[in-house]
């Protein structure tokens, strides 16, 4: 067990240390990566259990984490101790073990087993020849193919998971308490900086799923089949249930499904399932439920209802000559479309454009309603090289298309130059750039060029049909230039080249050490301590980190980061707020990271007494009075207690009637409390208080003020 307090800091430390790593990991020509990972973690609350899963970053920290392990640990709240209980070190099953748990049949057993401990491609047995760029990505694109099938049998069934040790079940919860759960790694810091993560506030209840609130939306093609559309939810897989002419709920798909596919203007596409057993005048109701991480399936989601009409029998127009006419404003064409005969359920066509030399494109319709004219007069404005062709639709909503022909424009004008280049780069030289697509309607692709100076001549490095606006290079890092200069142009599909983007400049990662800080100077004011430390102003410095411990201690604590911005003149200031330790100093270190996190190690240390403040609070209660007998004044007190051991006296302050300021009158030893005044004339008063004097300079708060009168000694 430990105190949940110490165990709240520490999940704190991490995730402030981890969070302000992780921001700002991509600039416009730099990577800020610092290396911490995390383990993304989900919790479900069940009758009589809690499950919790978990899954890493990327392949790399899979592999490293399913060595050390993973520890859980669970807090129970409502209780007076708020103890933290180690619940349990969870690994994967071994091979041997797996195979006796799971029956040979088990499909997703087999895949979880392959993707444990399968032999993966390594650098030296690619396709491709070793050391080269393309094995390395060739290892690369493997290894995430691993991952991701990893993650998502992990995610079919907890039971997989648990085998996997990526998931945990707590079956000792009791009805009506509720419980932290903290999910950590066994893995030590200088082998790598792994976030732990938690789940609050976890009660156990009946579990109850959730319908899949999604849209349906339906498509039907030439071929005569229906697609049913989805949007992406947080649902791993999907099961798509059919009910004909409202008959029995049947399963489509006998797997599990999902996409995989993207498209590069969104992380993915949406979700598509095309069902190909379909007949004519039939009416079909679908619908769609999810499975979660947790391999528990949703309840299903609103039913769409389509009617499938047929394959239409219609034939298109087709374009047989175009001619452009004099216009100074727009560029208009005469297009001749040819029609033999029209179908009785023919109700028109619409005209139009598809750009590229192969006429695969999307299509941009030239007109804004049907029509069944054969001679149309379009305006092509700000339209390149491409094809026109028609669209042709019959009464029950069928489509389809004609062939498609050629259109020459005479087009100079290039695109505008792209903008918004920037970049990101991996430790091991992945360049992935991207940039804002050109605006123009004609652009039909991106020439990707490099150089390793402005002053060399720039080569283009990607292929000539290249269209997007996301590109990935890998750089070689055992070469003396530091940085890698790139530039995009835009070509458009009548040929016209665009200026050349801003040269993005991208530093190389550097597997070298930079050199550590050194301190300049160091203040104190009250209870803050002020350092300023010279910095390294290496290009691929990302962030520095600044540790601090107490004299005697030699554990560390990270105390801040200062990321390169905050660096002016080769300097950066450092601000401590700390309390009071009597003889104790504080130690400090910094720390500098390159962009792959490559560390310079602790600088020298850097000691600071902290002297406190000045005066101390101490309560002192003051009593004074004249004794007549003895014709003097007696002061007695007692003090409170004292914030620091430190040797002590007493000084007595007297002020008498008529005078400005209180007077140091005497030094009292600490053992005694008392003190007496014999200068007290015959009818006159005096004030008196009393503040403690410490050894090492610092005073007290004074006591409470007391007045003291003599009294008129009577006339003989």
């Amino acid at each position: 067990m430990i105190k949940s307090k110490m165990w709240i800091c520490v999940l704190m430390l991490l995730f402030a240390a981890a969070s302000a790593k992780a921001q700002g990991t991509v600039q416009d020509t730099e990577d800020d990566t610092t290396h911490v990972y995390r383990i993304h973690v989900l919790g479900r609350a069940y009758a009589d259990k809690v499950a919790l899963r978990w899954a890493p970053d990327e392949y790399v920290t899979w592999k490293i984490l399913n060595q050390y392990g993973y520890v859980v640990a669970r807090e129970r709240l409502g209780n007076d101790d708020y103890d933290v209980d180690t619940l349990a070190v969870v690994k994967p099953l071994s091979l041997e073990a797996l195979k006796q748990h799971f029956a040979p049949t088990d499909s997703l057993a087999a895949i979880a087993a392959q993707m444990l401990y399968g032999k993966a491609v390594t650098l030296d047995n690619t396709e491709t020849p070793p050391g080269t760029p393309g094995s390395i990505m060739e290892v690369y694109e493997e290894q995430q193919t691993y991952y991701s099938f990893g993650m998502l049998a992990a995610e079919m069934r907890l039971d997989i998971a648990e085998a996997m040790g990526l998931a945990y079940v707590d079956k000792t919860v009791k009805p009506g308490e509720t419980y932290n759960y903290f999910v950590s790694s066994n893995v030590p810091d200088s082998l790598m900086m792994v976030m732990a993560n938690a789940i609050l506030g976890v009660k156990p209840a009946p579990f109850k799923p959730d319908s899949l609130s999604v849209e349906l939306t339906d498509s039907i093609d030439d071929a005569g089949n229906i697609s049913l559309i989805w949007p992406h939810t947080s649902y791993s897989t999907y099961d798509i249930e059919r009910s004909d002419n409202g008959g029995s709920w049947q399963k489509l798909n006998k797997q599990p499904f999902f996409m995989l596919t993207t498209d590069g203007s969104s992380d993915l596409r949406e979700n598509l399932y095309t069902d190909h057993n379909v007949e004519a005048g039939h009416t079909y109701l679908y619908r769609v439920k999810g499975r979660d991480a947790f391999g528990e399936q949703s309840l299903p989601c609103r039913e769409r209802r389509v009617y499938y009409r047929g394959l239409s029998n219609i034939v298109a127009p087709v374009m047989r000559a175009y001619e452009f006419l004099p216009c100074d404003t727009a560029v208009l064409a005469r297009v001749y479309f040819h029609k033999d005969e029209e179908e009785s359920d023919y109700i028109g066509f619409l005209p139009y454009y598809r750009p590229g030399s192969g006429g695969m494109g999307l299509i941009m319709p030239l007109a804004k309603e049907l029509t069944k004219d054969t001679v149309l007069t379009l305006n092509l404005t700000g339209l390149g090289n491409g094809y026109i062709s028609a669209l042709a639709f019959d009464k029950n909503g069928n489509s389809i298309e004609g062939m498609a022909l050629p259109i020459q424009m005479n087009d100079g004008i290039p695109p505008s130059p792209p903008a918004g280049l920037r970049a990101a780069v991996s430790p091991l030289g992945v360049v992935t750039m991207a940039w804002q697509p050109c605006p123009e309607k004609d652009v039909a692709g991106y020439e990707v060029y490099f150089a390793n100076d402005t002053l060399h001549t720039f080569v283009q490095i990607s292929g000539t049909d290249f269209n997007d606006t996301i590109f990935i290079d890998t750089l070689s890092l055992n070469v003396n230039e530091r940085y890698i200069y790139y530039r995009v142009h835009a070509v458009d599909f009548s040929g016209n080249r665009s200026d050349a983007s801003a040269t993005l400049a991208v530093l190389r990662p550097n597997f070298e050490p930079t050199i550590t800080c050194r301190i300049d100077t160091a203040w104190q004011e009250g209870e803050k301590i002020y350092m300023r430390w010279n910095a390294s102003m290496r290009k691929d410095v990302a962030i520095h980190r600044v540790f601090r411990r107490i004299q005697g201690s030699h554990d560390w604590e990270l105390i801040g980061l200062v990321p390169v911005e905050a660096v002016k003149d080769a300097t950066f200031e450092i601000v401590d707020s700390v309390p009071y330790l009597q003889g104790k100093r504080y130690i400090y270190a910094v720390e500098t990271l390159n962009t792959i996190g490559v560390s310079s190690g602790l600088s020298m240390e850097y000691g600071v007494l902290h002297e406190g403040p000045r005066m101390l609070d101490v309560v002192i209660r003051l009593q004074g009075k004249y004794e007549e007998k003895g014709r003097k004044t007696v002061l007695a007190w007692d003090a409170g207690a004292r914030p620091v051991d430190v040797p002590f006296w007493y000084v007595v302050y007297r002020r008498a009637a008529g005078e400005e300021h209180f007077h140091a009158r005497m030094s009292v030893p600490e053992k005694e409390a008392m003190y007496e005044d014999y200068l007290l004339e015959s009818g006159k008063e005096a004030e008196f208080y009393v503040a403690i004097q410490f050894e090492d300079g610092r005073v007290s708060t004074p006591s409470n003020v007391v007045k003291v009168v003599r009294p008129q000694a009577p006339v003989e």
